[in-house]
């Protein structure tokens, strides 16, 4: 009981759980008897409630392991409007209030999954439309997990400043209509790598490597990352807005003005020498290419011209 106290308090109330797409009545088969529950699609998740208004749900099925959804064929009248979930975990049977429930809940189920609507399913235009306007909250959902709206240059960046919370996360690819994983480890020095994260005409994101590897959702690109390097990768989520105070330009073009170099020509030749380095970096390909160079360490660049300055003034007054 204590156990089961503990469990319902760290479940999140409804009014915590995603935003739902989708809910109504359906019928859950158990191996005693089929059990009529309140189902919400919030998320990528299927929550159950024993009642339409119970504010704590009893059950929760996780879509990323997705299969397929299908219709289960039967005698019975009452039983007509059957189907099957089927994920990685196993199977699970419902049975809808009728057949034109059945055929939405399989299209929100499968279009969440995986994030395209499904062509196999007769659909009106208004459904079409609808499910549509509901993948495309989903991925906003899901990338808004780690997803940072930055470039190449701004996510190594990023990634230095925050090492302690995360080292990879998502953004916008360069061509506007993909997306990147950058990633961050420490070896002997700082390697910063880029994976180019592509959508697959058929549903779903394929991770452009030399041998592709094909993923239902942008949640299970990540996952795949997470699990293949052993939780070495950790995605950087930062909680509430986070500064941008990171900017290349700002950060460094000041530095090189404030502390390189005291004669005026210097610091623009400098200055051009840095923006090409960075033009360097940025015509890397995003298929696993590692960064270069390390990014400059400031304090370390700052300490090294601060000790060079202090070397010229002695020199100078001997």
């Amino acid at each position: 009981c204590a156990l089961l106290m503990m469990a319902n308090q760290t479940r999140r109330k409804r009014n915590q759980l995603p935003h739902c797409y989708h809910e109504g009545y359906l019928e859950k088969s158990t191996p005693d008897d089929d059990e009529k529950l309140w189902a919400c699609l919030c998320g990528n998740s299927l929550f159950f409630f024993n009642e339409k208004r119970d504010n704590d749900y009893i059950e929760k099925l996780d879509l990323t392991g997705f299969v397929s959804v299908k219709n289960i064929s039967s005698d019975h009248f009452s039983k007509a409007a059957r189907f099957s979930l089927q994920l990685k975990s196993g199977t699970t049977n419902f049975t809808a209030s009728n057949s034109e429930s059945r055929e939405l809940w399989k299209a929100f189920i499968q279009s969440i999954a995986q994030l395209s609507v499904p062509p196999s399913l007769t659909l009106l235009p208004g459904q079409i439309h609808m499910l549509n306007e509901v993948i495309e909250q989903e991925e906003e959902r899901l990338k808004n997990l780690c997803y940072y709206a930055i470039s190449r240059i701004e996510a190594s960046l990023l990634l230095e400043r925050e090492a302690a919370r995360g080292n990879m996360l998502l953004r916008p690819s360069r061509d506007g209509a993909s997306y990147a994983i950058t990633t961050r480890q420490e070896l002997d020095r700082a390697l910063y790598k880029h994976y180019r994260v592509t959508r697959r005409p058929e549903g779903g994101f394929v991770i452009d490597v030399n041998n592709p590897v094909h993923c239902d959702s942008l949640h299970d690109v990540i996952t795949h990352l997470v699990e293949q390097t052993n939780g070495v990768l950790v995605p950087l989520i930062i909680e509430g807005p986070y500064e941008r105070n990171f900017c290349m330009h700002k950060q460094y073009c000041s530095f090189i003005y404030d502390y390189l170099h005291p004669n005026e020509l210097m610091k623009v030749i400098c200055f051009s020498f840095f923006m090409t380095w960075t033009a360097f970096i940025a015509s890397d390909a995003e298929s696993g290419e590692r960064t270069e160079k390390p990014l400059p360490n400031l304090q370390r660049l700052k300490k090294e011209n601060s000790q060079s300055l202090e070397r010229r003034e002695t020199s100078n007054q001997h």
